[in-house]
């Protein structure tokens, strides 16, 4: 293998979503991502209905994991260990989970607290060479999850202010299903998020203007398939950003306003995510 130490497995259990990525680690400790898998689970629809993860839905991720296991082996993974997010923490049975977990999957569950996960993936972030140059210049972080969003606001290279909004794409979805029927739902949602960010925009961006904004969130909302091409760097214009999620939204939008989900080759949970993409862009100077 020259100059690789180890190839490690890193599973990741989100709210609706298991990620399986498969990593070669060299002898000078850097990471080159060589495969990456997927797959829908409804652990978050399962609390949000009975307070609980169902045993139907334990035994999915159960199976699940033990595939993903097998696929990280299969490239001669030597260690596989598997994180749960924070989505967990409102179900009543969170311990027999992890327990089901370990026994059955046999590989270390780490559960991740909400601090830690997004400590993560701001650690992530860091480590791109042209983060530090990002927030010199102001910057503001949105890290958009399943239940919240977290707002970190950088000034000449410093932290002033992290906070936690009550608006993910879990329960902006739940929302969409609310309103849907009615006549005026299109223009309703903006609205909503906005009343939500206002707070944020009116307490620390009233005489900072961020540069750059840094968009943390699931990667896999952006595959465009064949139809719409990709955007044409990690780092774009605003608008050039807004107009390439106005795209990927046709394609789904679909599934939410008229129930046709043979229509799409996503789902409403995407289609929230991007709503919510689209409308901090717009909203977050």
């Amino acid at each position: 293998r020259g100059k690789i130490m180890k190839i490690f497995g890193s599973i990741y259990v989100g709210s609706y979503e298991v990620t399986l990525k498969v990593f070669e680690i060299s002898a000078e400790k850097k990471l080159k991502e060589i495969d990456e898998l997927r797959a829908n689970i409804s652990i978050i629809n399962d609390i949000s209905l009975t307070g609980a993860v169902s045993l139907k839905t334990t035994d999915r991720l159960c199976n699940i994991l033990l595939d993903m296991k097998k696929t990280a082996k299969m490239y001669g993974a030597e260690v596989v260990k598997a994180y749960v997010g924070n989505a967990v923490s409102g179900a009543s049975n969170e311990l027999f989970l992890i327990e089901q977990l370990r026994l059955r999957v046999k590989v270390p569950i780490i559960r991740l607290s909400n601090s830690e996960q997004r400590f993560l993936g701001y650690e992530a972030v860091a480590s791109d060479d042209s983060f530090s140059d990002m927030i010199k210049k102001n910057a503001v972080l949105v890290d958009v999850g399943g239940a919240s969003l977290q707002i970190t606001l950088f000034v000449k290279g410093k932290i002033i202010t992290t906070q936690h909004v009550m608006l993910g794409a879990y329960s902006l979805r739940q929302i969409l299903d609310m309103l849907k029927n009615l006549p005026d739902h299109r223009n309703q949602i903006p609205v909503l998020i906005d009343k939500e960010l206002d707070a944020f925009i009116k307490a620390y961006l009233k005489e900072v203007a961020p540069t750059y904004m840094i968009l943390l969130g699931n990667a896999s909302n952006f595959n465009t398939g064949s139809k719409i091409k990709p955007l044409p760097d990690r780092c774009v214009k605003t608008d050039v950003f807004i107009d390439y999620i106005k795209k990927l939204r046709k394609k789904s939008e679909s599934a939410i306003w008229q129930d046709d989900v043979s229509a799409i080759e996503t789902d409403a949970q995407r289609e929230a995510y991007l709503i919510l993409y689209h409308e901090i862009a717009e909203r977050i100077p």
